[in-house]
This record gives structure tokens, sequence and C-alpha cells, in this order.
């Protein structure tokens, strides 16, 4: 073996022998490999310039870590302008390659390259020397062609608010005359030579989608190139990807502010690290990638977006099962009942690595309750019978919260119940002959208590008297009332609302005639009312009562009056009665029953009364008898009823006003009257007085005086008749005078 070893050892060192370039110097031998077939040449669309190179085959073969040091040279071998060490470590197969960028476009005039080496291999420190200069490779330019030339010379692109750099070439022309212009704005120049000069334009703006124009000038000849300015390519912000269903992952970002050439087109394209694949995108703001979700759940995405002038980049790491957006399939509701149904649904995806959370919106008559849920199905209880309801749900990822699913929704209702609760029932019993018409009245079930559609209402009537005989009859759903004639004797009266699943409690009620006409003698009282309504106040009655009833008519003076009732526990003897149909002017009656524990009606008291009363509309005519010197008496005729379309008439207000001075006697009111003038007001509580005297008038004085009816409302309109007294001087009278007006 070591035989073989020692063999080897002396094959390699006669290779390096053979192969290596050796230098002496003192008793050190150095390793240096010259630079060999140095090629040059130009690649306008980058205005690159392209420089290969190659060293003796040897240096690959030992992967030699090498530095070249790159000089570049314009117009003249002595005008260096890129000086460059460019750093490799050798491989067999592989050429040596460096690209320069140059501002100035490369054909303006022409460029020199030479290129030295130094063996930088820590195995070899003692061979870190330069070799020597490689022969310089020229790029000629086109200064040298004799022809009127402007470089760049095709179409161009720049980002705003950079720099691009122009030459003119003259060619046969005489040189001074030729001027440079961007935009009609000229531009000074560095000369390079007898025919070139070079133009530099700083903080390019956009000005149009054609383009800039930039040209030479030398007299009337022109040579011009457009140059396409557009804005600078931003990087992605808000790179992100999720996926719906673990098939298909979506990336979307934000592409920043637009370049604003169709010229310039922003590529898109996405690489992933670990599968080592690319996709090119078709959008400038998403794009998609197939997933490998038994492979692979960690992604490791590169969002490139690139132009002709400019690379960007952005990179997000992530997992692939913590970024699911789920979606949910149709909502399906089974086993409905009146109070519970149950609610099943598909997520997608359906995956053994994921668990979901779900919620669940139900909501009816705008309540809504909130449920949450780890499976993809869910049971409402406790519902509302024969209710509508709107139910929705969607999901997320439990484990790790991402987004939540569109919500799924759907609309169901409950099923049928027998109604529950009994009907609010009242009647209207009047005499006829022979007996007595019911008019039977009962208001519909609210929907929580009717639990379906009411078909129809059943009516019984037991007689009440030795031989009982129940007659049933079916009034309409849609109807709320229903008129019966019984004799004279007591009824119980039952009624039920019905559905399609069955009946409600039924309602009862003893109907008597002579119970009715027993409450013939009761006095009606008057009441005030506000704006806000109408106070009632009744006296309990002894006895076991089951509570009150008030009934009234809404529009008391139309054919249909709208009968209404309110019903009272026996604890209740005062309400206010409030309704949106009273109006100021209209007198309302109202009845107040009792109700014994055997469902019988009993009249405690009648109240008349209006939420505001009004003036009557009359007005009294007046005349004057018996006038004298200090006293006078007043007759009036007039229209004035108590209608109760007005108010309660209550009387007449007699209005005294003298004409100059004069004062009250303690009888009357003082009122306020315009000028600060004295005057009197004279009250009569009686309708039906139609006269009143005056009395303790001032001799020869000249009175006002007005009649109105009035009610708790105000007065009414009154005529105005002028008297003046006459006088008694020396025992002789003088009669007055009175004026009508």
């Amino acid at each position: 073996m070591a035989l073989l070893l020692t063999l080897q050892t002396v094959f390699l060192l006669a290779l390096v022998n053979f192969s290596t370039c050796r230098i002496s110097k003192g008793s050190f031998e150095y390793l240096v490999y010259p630079t060999e077939s140095l090629n040059v040449s130009i690649h306008s669309d980058e205005q690159c310039l392209d420089i290969q190179w190659a060293v003796h085959l040897s240096a690959y073969m030992w992967n030699l870590k090498m530095i070249f040091q790159i000089d570049i040279s314009r117009t003249t071998q002595n005008n260096t302008v890129e000086n460059k060490n460019y750093t490799t470590t050798l491989k067999p197969n592989e050429s040596l390659q460096w690209c320069w960028h140059s501002a100035l476009p490369l054909e303006c005039t022409s460029h020199f390259v030479k290129i030295r080496s130094m063996v930088d291999d820590e195995r070899y420190p003692e061979s870190r020397i330069w070799s020597p200069w490689s022969p310089v490779m020229e790029s000629e330019g086109q200064d040298s062609s004799g022809q009127f030339r402007i470089f760049p010379a095709d179409i161009i692109y720049a980002e705003e608010g950079s720099s691009v750099t122009f030459c003119c070439i003259s060619g046969a022309y005489f040189h001074e005359k030729i001027r440079f212009f961007y935009e009609d704005k000229a531009i000074q120049g560095i000369k390079l030579s007898s025919h070139t000069t070079m133009y530099e334009v700083n903080n390019v703006r956009f000005v149009r989608k054609q383009g800039s124009n930039a040209f030479c000038r030398m007299d009337s000849v022109i040579k011009g190139v457009v140059l396409y300015v557009g804005g600078v390519l931003e990087e992605p912000k808000d790179f992100s990807c999720q996926t719906r269903d673990l098939e298909t992952l979506n990336c979307t970002w934000d592409p920043g502010r637009e370049t604003l050439l169709e010229q310039l087109p922003n590529n898109y394209s996405l690489f992933e690290w670990f599968s080592q694949k690319k996709v090119d995108c078709a959008h400038k703001n998403w794009c998609t990638w197939k997933l490998a979700p038994d492979i692979q759940d960690t992604y490791n995405f590169t969002l490139m977006a690139e132009n002709k002038l400019r690379q960007r980049r952005t990179s997000i790491f992530f997992n692939v099962t913590q970024q699911v957006q789920p979606q949910l399939g149709e909502i399906s509701i089974e086993n409905v009942s009146a109070t519970e149904a149950t609610l099943t649904w598909k997520i997608i995806p359906n995956h053994k690595k994921l668990i979901f959370l779900c919620q669940i919106e139900v909501s009816h008559d705008g309540k809504g309750i909130e449920y949450n849920t780890s499976n993809s199905e869910f049971t409402l209880s406790g519902l509302q019978t024969y209710t509508v309801y709107s139910v929705r749900v969607r999901c997320c990822t439990a484990d790790h919260f991402w987004k939540w699913s569109e919500w799924s929704g759907k609309n169901f209702t409950t099923k049928e119940a027998a109604p529950s609760g009994a009907l609010n029932i009242w009647r209207i019993v009047e005499p006829v002959s022979g007996g007595y018409n019911v008019k039977i009245f009962w208001k519909s079930l609210p929907p929580s208590q009717a639990n379906g559609k009411i078909l129809n209402y059943s009516i019984a009537m037991e007689p009440l008297g030795e031989v009982p005989k129940v007659d049933i009859s079916f009034s309409e759903s849609d109807s709320n009332s229903t008129e019966k004639f019984i004799d004279h004797q007591p009824y119980r009266i039952s009624i039920a609302a019905i559905n399609s699943v069955g009946s409600s409690t039924p309602s009862v009620i003893v109907v008597s005639g002579s119970a009715e006409n027993s409450t013939q003698n009761i006095k009606e009282d008057r009441v005030n009312g506000t704006r806000d309504g109408i106070y009632l106040s009744w006296k309990p009655k002894p006895g076991e009562t089951e509570g009150y009833v008030v009934d009234w008519c809404n529009y008391p003076r139309d054919a249909i009056c709208d009968f209404q009732w309110k019903k009272f526990s026996p604890n209740t003897t005062s309400a206010t009665i409030r309704s949106a149909a009273f109006q100021s002017g209209v007198r309302y009656n109202f009845r107040i029953y009792g109700l014994s524990t055997k469902h019988e009606a009993y009249l405690l008291e009648k109240k008349t009364g209006y939420t505001q009363e009004l003036a009557l509309d009359c007005k009294p005519e007046v005349t004057v008898d018996n006038l004298a010197s200090t006293s006078l008496t007043l007759i009036w005729k007039d229209n004035c009823t108590d209608e109760p379309q007005y108010g309660f008439f209550k009387g007449y207000r007699i209005y005294v006003k003298p004409e100059v001075g004069g004062s009250c006697d303690a009888e009357t009111e003082n009122p306020a009257f315009p000028g600060n003038t004295v005057g009197c007001i004279y009250t009569v509580p009686d309708t039906k007085q139609k006269t009143f005297n005056v009395k303790k008038l001032q001799p020869n004085s000249t009175y006002s005086f007005e009649v109105k009816a009035y009610t708790g409302g105000g007065d009414s309109l009154g005529s105005i008749i002028k008297v003046t007294t006459g006088t008694h001087e020396n025992r002789q009278y003088s009669p007055g005078h009175i004026e009508y007006e």
C-alpha cells in the first residue's frame, strides 16, 4: 500500500513539472499562468463588453483559485475606465468570462482590454505574484466608419431618475458643427476623439407614451433615436400565498406603481427552492402553483419581478397547511321539526392533517345567535315554531388560523305545532226582538302562539239552561268577529284558533241578556284627556273578580267604528287609554266591565271624554232689553249644542269692555285686553240660560258686549254689540243708544 502511494505521488509531481509554467526567483520557483486566448466582443442590446479568456490546462486540473486583473481602456490604451479583480476557482470544462456594462454606448469609440493573473491558492502561498499582461485586445468602435451616426442607434429604455449617455460621431463632417438635443434642449458634451463627443442626460423623466426624442444635428442633417422612460420597477409588496383546496396555491402581491410603458412590460415568476421549480406568471399581481400535499408541506418561494432594466425579488417561507382558507359546499338542512333542525355542510379541503372550527349564525326578525363547532354537522334546538330562519356558516383552520371561508347561507322554516295560549275575546250585547244579538270579537294570535297558519276559528255556543245543547260553527281564518242570536237564557261562548296540527285552548265568556239590562241606569262620567291619551279610573267591585275590561270605538262617528278592548288584571283600577286613531275634537265613550271568575261580565262604569276639546262651531246673536243708566239685560239666540265633535258644552261667557275707564265688580273675571283697557267677564254655567242682567254700569257710558259659548277647548265665535247707557239729570231720564256690529 505504501509503495502504491509513493508511485502516485511521483506521477503527480512529474505531471506538475511537465504542465506548470514556472518562474525562478532566487532559490524559489513560482506557479504562473499567463492569460491565453483573450477574446472581446460587443453585445449591443445590453451594452455589454463580453470578455472571454483561458489559462493553461493544468491550472484547471488542479482547481486553482486565481485572481484575474482586467484593465479596460477607452479611445486610447492609456485611458483606463475600468480596472477589476475577478476571482474564481478553476474547474475543468468551465470557461472564463466576464461582461462589462458600459454607460457609454460601446460603438461610440474603441475599447482596449488586457488581463494578467495570479495564483491565490492557499496550497501555494509563495505563488502570489502577477503574471505578465496579456496582449491588448481591441474592440473597435464606429468612430472610424466615416459616417454621421448617433449611439445608441436603436430604441432605448430607461427608468425615471436615471442618466442616459449618448454620443455623436461626425464621420466625414466637421466635428465642431455637430450639436446634440434632448427634447429640443441643447446638451453640452465631452469630446472623446476628433470624431466622437459624449453627452449625458441626467434625471430623465416620463414625457409621453410615444417616448422622448434625442438627436444629433449638423446643419439640416439629423440623426436621432427614441428614448422610452418608464417608472422604476418596484419590489412587490404584501407577497402572500394561500390555498383553498390543498391542490392549488394562490399567491398574490401588490406590484406597486405602474411603469407606464407598454414597451417596457414587467414580468413575474415564482421560484420554489426545495423543488427547484419555476413558474412564469400570467398576471401582474397573482399567480397559481400546483401543490403536492402528500410530498411537500413546506415551501420557500421567491417572487421575481423583472423588465429590460431591472430585477426585483422578495421571498416567503411557510407551511402550506397553515395557510388554508377553506371553502364550503351548500348547506343541507335536515330533520326539521317545530323546534329543531340539523345543519350539515361540506368543507374543502377534506384532509386528515386539518382540523376546522366553524361559526354558525342563526337569525330571524333581526335577532341572531351564534354557535361554534368543530364538526361539519350541528343540530339547532329551542327554535320557534313555524318561523322562518336564516342560517349561515363559515369555517377556518383551528390549529393555525389563517382566514375565514366565505359565508354559506340558507333559509328554512320550522314546522307547525298546535296553537298555544288562548284567544283574547270580547263581545257586544244588543237587545233585539225575542232576545239579544251578540257580536263576538277576537284578536289574532301572535306568530309565537299561532305556531302555524291559522285555518279557521271554532265558535261553540252552549246554553246554560235546563237542556244543554252545544252549537259549533266555524269562521274564516282572516276574520276576527262573528254575530250570534241568543234567547233570554245565558250562554257559554267558547272560541279557539285551529291550524293543521291542532287547536288553541278555548277562550270562554258567558253572556246573559239580563245582566246587560241591569246596567241601563249607570251614569256616564266625563273625563279629561291629554294628547297622550285618556285617563280612566274605576272603583273595584267587591267579590271574586278575574279582571277588568275597557272597551271603546276608535272611530265613534263612523258606521264601522273599529271596536277595541283592553283587559286588565284584578289589581288594576286605572289606566291611560292610548290609540294612534285618537283625534282632537272627537268624543270617545268607554265602558268598564268587571269579569267574574265564572267568565261573566258586568258593567261597572261609563266614561266619556276627549283627548283634546275644541271650541264649538256656533255664534250667539245678542240683543239688549231694559236699557237703563246703570243696567241692561242681554238676550241671545244660538244653535250651540253639546255635540260630540267639538267638546263638552259648559255654558256662556259674557265679555264686557268699557270704551273709557270703568271697573268690574267682584263677581267678574278681569282678562287682559289690548291697550291695558279694563274688561270684565261674566260666566253663565247653564247652557239653557239665554238672558243675563248686567248691573253697576256707569251712566252716559259706552260699552261693548259679546256673548260666546265655551268648552274645555275655548270659546266659540260671538257677535259684538255696543251700548251707551242713558243719563239722569234733574230727575229727567235720557234714553241710551244701541249699535249692532
